[in-house]
């Protein structure tokens, strides 16, 4: 691990930077004592105990250089889970770190022009906050996960730069989830770069960058991008949603005819029953009830003639007859 916490201080020191005399009671380091951070342990709460660390001075091995970092005590090794990265990866952040926040060697480019770190809006109080200057947490409060920057320089807030920049390292292959990473920061207000394997050059065993230069996406720029997304997906919602309601209109009309038209045919139908003729009565003869009573050709009804009784005719209720249309 490249950081740990002095006990005596409780501040968290970059492993890099402990080698400098004066820091510390003891001129040599090893003699004071390093405990290892919460955060790089797989298995820190199963564990009651504060897991001892001791500093290893950068070095030269088989020809690769080694940065400075702090080893995990040998009494530790079957019961710590350590959280598992690639020594490259961890070379990768610490090249990072030291070029934009101790060498100040670094620029960042977007569109052509590059920006010397040194000239940007760094806010150095956050930054001695927080000694790692990376693997910084943000919570995803729908989803309760966390995210994790590989490398973050806090910025005093500015409408371009946001409140700082943030670099992601893929070293061993394409990051599947680059969007939705890009998204998270953007909406959380950081600018954000990305270096893979070969923006990084390896010389006499030392790894480094190349020509110091990381291409980047302001937060104004991705925040803009985002809010034109949702703006053109809202207006396909919105689209979508009009052309629902104008067929749930067309239904409606479709379904209002044939309400209507099933309507007119059972009215006319009506029309034409005995029962709705002007000559057609509910019958009150007893044994008769529920007939029809048809006046039609009597000498109360109209349309009498010369041979028609006086008693209207007894009639079941019909569809219709030839004489409706004296109704």
């Amino acid at each position: 691990m490249d950081s740990a916490i002095h006990k005596k201080t409780g501040r968290e020191y970059f492993a890099p930077r402990i080698w400098k005399k004066g820091l510390f009671e003891n001129e040599d380091v090893h003699k004071e004592q390093w405990i290892a951070p919460s955060d790089e342990i797989q298995n820190y709460d199963e564990l009651n105990e504060e897991i001892k660390v001791t500093p290893v001075v950068s070095h030269t091995r088989k020809n690769s250089f080694i940065p400075s970092f702090f080893r995990l005590s040998s009494e530790y090794t079957d019961k710590v889970i350590l959280i598992k990265e690639s020594d490259l990866h961890k070379r990768a952040k610490t090249v990072v770190s030291v070029l934009l926040t101790e060498e100040f060697n670094c620029s960042l480019r977007y569109d052509k022009e590059a920006y010397p770190i040194e000239i940007l809006p760094i806010d150095f109080d956050k930054l001695q906050k927080n000694i790692r200057k990376r693997e910084v947490t943000k919570k995803i409060i729908s989803t309760d996960e966390y995210k994790r920057a590989d490398v973050l320089i806090p910025f005093i807030f500015s409408p371009f730069w946001g409140n700082g920049i943030v670099i992601e390292i893929s070293i061993s292959e394409g990051d599947e989830r680059k969007e939705e990473k890009e998204n998270f920061w953007f909406q959380r207000g950081f600018s954000l770069g990305w270096l893979n394997k070969d923006d990084f050059t390896t010389e006499d065993g030392q790894l480094g960058l190349n020509k110091n230069i990381i291409d980047v996406v302001p937060f104004s720029i991705g925040y803009k991008k985002i809010l034109d997304d949702h703006i053109e997906k809202m207006q396909s919602f919105l689209h979508e949603g009009w052309e629902n309601i104008n067929n749930f209109i067309d239904t409606l009309e479709e379904k209002k005819q044939v309400i209507f038209n099933d309507f007119d045919t059972k009215l006319e139908f009506a029309k034409k029953t005995c029962r709705t003729c002007k000559y057609g009565t509910k019958n009150k003869k007893e044994g008769y009830e529920g007939t029809i009573a048809c006046w039609f050709g009597t000498l109360w009804g109209r349309g009498r003639g010369k041979g028609y009784g006086n008693h209207p005719t007894i009639r079941e209720p019909l569809d219709g007859c030839n004489k409706h249309e004296n109704r």
